[in-house]
Parts: C-alpha cells; sequence; structure tokens
C-alpha cells in the first residue's frame, strides 16, 4: 500500500510562514495547526494587505508532493488566483527525529513554478501531480476522492527533483473576489517521504500519523446528533442542563447559544444583539461598524450577513430539547405532542366571534415579530 501522509496534519511537524501581515484571530499557523477549532478558523491577511502573498511550508523531510488541495473562501473573504512553487533543498531531519519542528531556512533558495489557477467564482482546487505512482484503489483512505472538487489543475516541471524531492512549498495567493481580504481556509499537501528518506524517517512519520495519537481538541468530545440533522464530526461540544450543545451554535464572544447568528466577513458566527451591543459601543466612540474580531470596516461587500442554514440548526435543536433548554431565547414556538403549536413571537389576538370565520378565511392582524410591527395575513382553519 502507498504511504501517503497530508504534511500540512498538525501531526506532521511541518513550518509554516507568511511575508504578509496576518490578522489575530486567523493567524497563518492555523493551517498545520494540531487544535481543530484552529485549523477550521483558517487564515486571512489583514484587510490592508493585497495580493500577491506567499504562504511558504516547509517539510520535516524532503517528499514526493501528489496533490496540494486548496479551500479559498473564509466566511465572506475569497481568494481565486494561486501559484505553486517548490523548492529541493537537502532537508535535516535530526528535528523530527528529536520531536522538534524544524526552524524555517533563512537562506536564500530557489523555487521553480509547478502549478496555477485562476478561477471565476471560487471553490476548492486540486493540483495533481499526474507523474506520481499512486493506485487510488489501492484503499488508501487518508487521500479524499477526486470528485468532491470543484476545479482540477496541474502540477509538473521538467526538473523531477521539483516534484519528487520537494523541501518547501510555497502558495502564492495572486487574486481576491472583489477587493477581499486575502485567505485561505484549509491547505493540505499529500505526499509520502522520498525515496532519499532513510527508514528511521519513515518509521518515525508513521508513529506521528499513527491514528492512535491524536490531539485532545480533536479527538475528545466527538459526537454525531443525526436526529437534530447536525454535523458535528471532531466538534467540541458544550453543555447546558445536561444537553451538549454543538460549538458552532455558541457565540464566539459571549459563549451563550445564539438566537439569530450572524456571519462576519473574518468567518466567526456571533449573535445579532451581540453584533448590535458592539456597534453601540463603538458608534459611541465616533466609529463605523466593524467586525469585532478583525476591525475590518463593513462596507456593501464586507459585512455581516444572516446565516440562516445555521439558524436553521438552532432552530431545530431548540425546539426538540425545549423540555430542558425552557431558559433559552428562540424565535420558534414549542414542541408539542397534541394539538397546534402557537409561536411565542404572535401575541395575544382578540377575535369577536371565532365561529364567524370559515375555513378559508383570511384575516389581517397586527403581530408584534423580532421587535417589529408588521401586517400578516394568517389562514385560519377550524
Amino acid at each position: 500500500m502507498v504511504l501517503m501522509f497530508d504534511f500540512c496534519d498538525g501531526r506532521g511537524m511541518s513550518s509554516i510562514s507568511c511575508d504578509k501581515v496576518c490578522t489575530d484571530s486567523n493567524p497563518v499557523g492555523n493551517l498545520v495547526s494540531v487544535h481543530y477549532q484552529n485549523k477550521m478558523a483558517g487564515f486571512i491577511g489583514e484587510n490592508f494587505v493585497r495580493p500577491p502573498v506567499n504562504v511558504t511550508l516547509q517539510f520535516p523531510c524532503n517528499i514526493e508532493v501528489f496533490r496540494v488541495i486548496i479551500n479559498p473562501v473564509v466566511g465572506a473573504q475569497k481568494s481565486n488566483g494561486f501559484e505553486i512553487y517548490t523548492c529541493s533543498n537537502k532537508v535535516d531531519t535530526s528535528h523530527l527525529l528529536q520531536n522538534k519542528v524544524p526552524v524555517l531556512s533563512s537562506k536564500s533558495s530557489l523555487f521553480v513554478p509547478i502549478g496555477k489557477m485562476i478561477v471565476d467564482k471560487p471553490g476548492v482546487i486540486c493540483f495533481t501531480n499526474g507523474q506520481f505512482r499512486y493506485d487510488e484503489s489501492s484503499g488508501n483512505s487518508s487521500v479524499p476522492p477526486m470528485d468532491q472538487y470543484s476545479y482540477h489543475g496541474e502540477l509538473r516541471h521538467g526538473r523531477s527533483s521539483a516534484l519528487n524531492f520537494v523541501s518547501h512549498l510555497t502558495v502564492r495567493i495572486t487574486r481576491t473576489v472583489s477587493g477581499s481580504a486575502v485567505c485561505i481556509k484549509k491547505l493540505e499537501v499529500y505526499g509520502r517521504p522520498s525515496k532519499s528518506c532513510s527508514e528511521c524517517v519513515i518509521n518515525k512519520l508513521k508513529q506521528l500519523f499513527s491514528p492512535r495519537i491524536r490531539s485532545s481538541d480533536v479527538s475528545a468530545k466527538i459526537q454525531n446528533e443525526k436526529a437534530d440533522n447536525v454535523q458535528q464530526s471532531n466538534c467540541d461540544l458544550f453543555s447546558c442542563n445536561d444537553v451538549d450543545i454543538p460549538e458552532d451554535f455558541i457565540d464566539s464572544i459571549t459563549q451563550e447559544i445564539m438566537t439569530m447568528p450572524m456571519l462576519l466577513p473574518c468567518g466567526k458566527n456571533v449573535d445579532q444583539s451581540t453584533l448590535e451591543k458592539h456597534v453601540s459601543a463603538e458608534a459611541s466612540w465616533g466609529r463605523l461598524s466593524s467586525d469585532p474580531f478583525t476591525g475590518m470596516l463593513f462596507d456593501s461587500q464586507k459585512k455581516a450577513t444572516p446565516n440562516l442554514p445555521l439558524k436553521g440548526r438552532i432552530d431545530q435543536f431548540v425546539l426538540r430539547h425545549s423540555d430542558k433548554l425552557q431558559n433559552i431565547p428562540r424565535t420558534i414556538g414549542r414542541e408539542v405532542k397534541e394539538g397546534p403549536s402557537t409561536s411565542r413571537l404572535v401575541g395575544t389576538v382578540n377575535l369577536q366571534q371565532s365561529t364567524s370565520i370559515t375555513p378559508t378565511k383570511k384575516m389581517n392582524i397586527n403581530i408584534r415579530m423580532l421587535g417589529k410591527e408588521k401586517m400578516c395575513s394568517i389562514l385560519f382553519l377550524t
């Protein structure tokens, strides 16, 4: 079976750097972090940084590159132009054998281009080395199937060492969409140790990537609640009244379950009330509305938007556990076994004669919904 690893996995002890300034909440180190939450946050450059931006990996040993996979969307930030470069210096593997992350080399190196792609609509990009001898039917589950990627590119170079004896790999972000910040949600570099690597180096990598060795953030508290239709693989959980609450349901600032989640340009979610308090506090100092995590000013392209899919999942979860989550605010009614369910948002309505209402008669009544007066047409059924 082919020995294949993702060298951006934090267990692989690869080093990473960026030649431009990153945001505090989304540093480039997230791309190789062993912590699941950091890994999912991705990398975002500061708002004033413009392409090109170089993200450079240094591997713990020389490798043969098979695939480079890039997810270029972090929240409202989108990158759509990439170039791949490699360097073929001899790697000192003593750091690997001593369980130390190698220090990025400061000496000048020659990088050569091996791949390039620009897309109109950002999506997951997969660059593949066509000369790599790999049998996908061999059962190596560590490599995702090709059909799940939006775009496919080719890695190639006239010199074989550019792909088969790689010490460094640079992903250059050359374009972004509508002036958004440079970003990478997830970076994966699949490959295997080069043929020059010793047996002890290969055995060390097998030990590091063993399924028994996992970060506590990744392996702890894994749960999949199929009844709530919530995908929570490798996700930390919060608990309230003996009910485990998925982490993505929790406000990133107040650490409380959200009622109306708002997706920020940095990729994080906060409740609408939290965002309103932040905007009000900024206005009291004469400042414009901005992202509470990055300080990025909101405009027509970069602004907070309602995360409706997440809201639907939260509402379904709260409704299902309404008996134990009675104190949690919501915008839906209670789940009952018998009789109709009445929304808590609908106030008391006085009707003169309920018997005079026909089964299909429509009546306009005033109701208060989410703090705003609206006219709604309600169908009364007897």
